[in-house]
């Protein structure tokens, strides 16, 4: 019986990213999509329990990157990399919209006797949200900025990715990509 020696990592040469499949863009961008409304309910949720919600904004992060490489063929360029960040940014601004809403829809719906749906699509708690979220202004300011500081955390991983990818494509299918530190 003869035995096929098992390949060693000294003998499989490692991925280069100008190997991969041409990127999908469009494709690649409605697959991250999928982040927004998933990212949305996982912040409402945790908001709604006190929680930290605003490390959901690294997750969405890395999630559209996620999406998006599974939607692309698995690379990943710099334009790819400006779509993730725009949903991102998109998503933590929605979801934060969202977060704020779960608290002060309860509270108006109460006051009028309404259920959720009736005095979300009132014209009138849409001044009442206004008017609470003036009054509390400056939670609703440092809860934004910590969001968006760990949204830039995740997103500037993302940006590093697809440049460091990049690079290696354009230095020519025969260079090593650099690596990650």
């Amino acid at each position: 019986m003869s035995e096929t020696p098992e390949p060693t990592s000294a003998s499989v040469p490692p991925v280069n990213p100008a190997s991969l499949p041409s990127e999908n863009v469009p494709r690649g961008t409605l697959m991250a999509l999928l982040i927004i409304p998933a990212g949305i309910i996982v912040w409402v949720i945790l908001w709604q329990f006190g929680l930290i919600a605003s490390l959901v904004a690294l997750g969405i992060a890395i999630g559209a990157l996620w999406l998006y490489r599974i939607g692309s063929g698995g690379r990943i360029s710099r334009a790819g990399a400006v779509r993730i960040t725009v949903i991102t940014v998109v998503a933590l601004l929605l979801a934060f919209l969202a977060g704020l809403v779960a608290d002060v829809l309860p509270m108006y719906a109460n006051q009028r006797n309404l259920d959720y749906v009736s005095a979300l699509t009132s014209g009138e708690f849409w001044e009442f949200f206004s008017h609470a979220v003036d009054n509390n202004l400056g939670d609703v300011v440092v809860q934004l900025v910590i969001a968006l500081v760990f949204g830039a955390l995740g997103c500037f991983s993302v940006l590093r990715t697809a440049f460091v990818q990049t690079r290696a494509i354009e230095a020519g299918p025969n260079t090593q990509p650099p690596a990650a530190s």
